[in-house]
């Protein structure tokens, strides 16, 4: 018997020992209670407190709930870490992966770009992801091909500035635009930001896109890059970005945008609409699975198709070419 009194519990006790042969007798034959020990009432608890306990049932419980707790936020925040689970996730195909590599900062610059040169395994996946795109554009006289991603970091602008450079490879007239009206890095990247960029386009229609392009170093790619406008609110005006793009595709077969992270910026849709290749960048373990599935639902929700997804940032799994990069060797 356990009771906070020890009055209660000792009456408790007696009553049960005086009942349970009445009782009893309605279940078995000549029932008995044998008391080995005399009762009486307890002079002090059986279960007295202690701090140790307390603090150790406490600790013991608040490891539970931590581990708990961690296993639930990493269930729910997990980032993609692998092609398979982006493939079950996402119901788009995979056109290309590109190998982890890391950028030399030169002297001169702030800022710089991997290049096909840099490694031969990156620079096979995007001749093969050319060839996808190339294979896409049939007979069509030009095609403009939107490059996005869900956040920052992603690879995004590489991608972007290292497929238009080996689409040029063949002879191509190619140009690069930087469409990431917030944060201009293009220009920034290859040394010149001073120059009129598409937002001044945008704006000015006595401003002639043609002229304002500038070649890219190193390649037969114009670029069209300026100062970058943090404080941009306005969506952008597509008939404004009709008239842009038609001028531009008058010049080159291939018109390639660079455009803001989805998650960052809500007019990076309609720019994806204006497409006629989406390629969707996502890096490996850098941005939340929930995260890539809003983004990619939310584009086709505004009736964006995505040609497919660049999956960069593949870890090497040996030395030499054609391992872990996942296409086909």
């Amino acid at each position: 018997v356990t009771s906070g009194d020890p009055q209660d519990a000792y009456d408790i006790l007696v009553a049960v020992i005086e009942c349970f042969p009445q009782v009893a007798v309605y279940l078995v034959d000549n029932p008995r209670v044998d008391v080995l020990e005399q009762i009486k009432v307890p002079t002090q608890p059986v279960n007295s407190f202690s701090w140790k306990d307390a603090i150790l049932d406490g600790m013991g419980k608040g490891l539970v709930l931590g581990l708990g707790l961690v296993a639930l936020a990493t269930a729910l925040t997990r980032n993609v870490t692998s092609i398979r689970q982006l493939k079950a996730a996402a119901n788009v195909p995979v056109l290309a992966t590109f190998p982890q590599l890391a950028a030399k900062k030169r002297r001169t610059q702030k800022e710089t770009m991997v290049t096909a040169e840099s490694d031969e395994g990156f620079a096979e996946a995007l001749r093969g992801l050319c060839l996808k795109l190339r294979k896409e554009k049939g007979s069509q006289a030009s095609r403009v091909i939107v490059v996005t991603s869900t956040i920052s970091g992603e690879g995004k602008t590489t991608t972007a500035a290292n497929l238009a450079m080996t689409l040029a490879e063949d002879g191509s007239r190619v140009v690069l635009v930087d469409a990431d009206l917030r944060n201009q890095s293009i220009g920034r990247i290859f040394g010149d930001a001073n120059g009129h960029g598409l937002m001044d386009c945008l704006k000015n229609e006595r401003l002639d896109v043609l002229a304002q392009l500038r070649p890219l170093p190193g390649s037969d790619v114009q670029y069209l890059s300026g100062k970058s406008a943090p404080d941009w609110k306005y969506a952008v005006d597509q008939t404004q970005m009709h008239r842009v793009l038609d001028r531009l595709k008058e010049q080159f077969d291939y018109v390639v945008l660079d455009t803001s992270p989805c998650a960052m910026v809500a007019d990076t849709a309609l720019l994806c609409r204006q497409g006629d290749s989406v390629l969707y960048v996502v890096r490996r373990d850098w941005a939340r699975e929930s995260q890539v599935l809003d983004q990619i639902s939310l584009l086709h929700e505004r009736e964006v198709s995505l040609s497919g997804i660049v999956y960069n940032g593949v870890q090497r799994r040996g030395q030499g070419y054609g391992y872990g990069y996942g296409y086909g060797y």
